[in-house]
């Protein structure tokens, strides 16, 4: 092995309380896992309901799976065995928070069921550094930045890391000159359904890299797609949804047996995939890789419709020398 050479695993976006064979998604991402040795796994949001179902504001405007979700609470008896598993797994685990961990609960509620002390975080790793951020905040009605937490995060001014955060990123991105990684649930380049604050991040990436910080590698998950883009020297790879592609009310299809239709609602309006699909992430002095896998939709899928652009069912495999400004 060379030297500082990591290896980990990682999977975003499961929606277990969407998906009806979210267990299964998940054991075949631990099998792998287990089977690249890996040094550790971590997930980029949207793992599930940590508190299932609770009230919200009988007056909030939500979107259509939070109403379902509600008219129809998820039938997921496993999971918190399938939380204590990822907790659990060989290596150490770690969580990143998407927006709909706080569907129905708050942010702090959402740490308390994944064991998180904070939100946003850093953990070193054979010679890397890895940094966890939190988007999950919103402007109010006053004006002031808030966390994401039950219905109130919808349809608002979001999402943000705030100057909390981007302060003590700054100064976390001073404490060691070890090659970084950063982790988000949303993008944290400039695209749709990115960072409101990005160019705040992007300054603080710049002054960084500009006193010899190496920013190699930026993570996401949320748009469930699967992309990769280099931007000033720095990999932005949007890592694909492990279950699925949301295509919306328009797109409404009944794929599945009744029963399972009944029961998860929602599964009508995306697009799933018929095989999990996740990455092997190897990170070396001179290089990354990144072991994808190949997918494919259930039927009818994206192609049988008029949705553009089409989405992809797969992780895609890439090997790419770390860019030089």
């Amino acid at each position: 092995m060379e030297k500082n050479q990591v290896t980990f695993a990682v999977f975003s976006d499961l929606h277990l309380d969407i998906m009806h064979d979210g267990e299964k998604r998940l054991e075949v991402f631990f099998r792998a896992a287990e089977a690249a040795n890996v040094d550790f796994i971590i997930h980029l949001g949207d793992f599930c309901y940590p508190r299932g179902i609770l009230g919200v504001d009988p007056e909030a405007i939500l979107p259509v799976n939070l109403k379902l979700s509600l008219e129809k609470p998820p039938i997921q008896p496993g999971k918190d065995v399938l939380l204590e598993r990822f907790r659990n797994f060989p290596k150490p685990s770690y969580h990143v928070l998407g927006n709909h961990e706080m569907d129905f609960c708050t942010k702090a509620e959402a740490m308390e069921v994944y064991g998180m002390s904070s939100s946003w975080y850093s953990f070193r790793c054979k010679g890397w550094h890895f940094i966890v951020l939190d988007g999950n905040h919103f402007r109010n009605d006053r004006g002031e930045l808030v966390p994401y937490g039950g219905a109130a995060s919808y349809y608002r001014d979001q999402p943000y890391l705030g100057q909390a955060q981007l302060h003590w990123l700054e100064k976390e991105l001073k404490t060691g000159p070890e090659p970084t990684v950063l982790f988000c649930h949303q993008p944290l380049n400039r695209r749709n359904r990115g960072l409101k604050d990005v160019d705040a991040f992007q300054e603080i990436l710049a002054r960084a890299r500009k006193e010899g910080k190496q920013v190699r590698l930026c993570m996401n998950g949320h748009l469930h797609i699967d992309d990769l883009k280099i931007d000033n020297g720095v990999i932005y790879h949007a890592l694909n949804s492990i279950s699925n592609f949301w295509a919306g009310e328009e797109y409404e299809t009944l794929r599945y047996p009744p029963e399972i239709e009944e029961n998860y609602p929602s599964l009508r309006y995306t697009f799933p995939y018929a095989r999990p699909v996740f990455a092997i992430v190897t990170l070396t002095e001179e290089e990354l890789i990144i072991r994808g896998r190949p997918g494919r939709f259930v039927q009818p899928g994206s192609r049988s419709f008029s949705y553009r652009p089409l989405p992809t069912s797969c992780v895609r495999s890439h090997r790419i020398s770390w860019p030089q400004l």
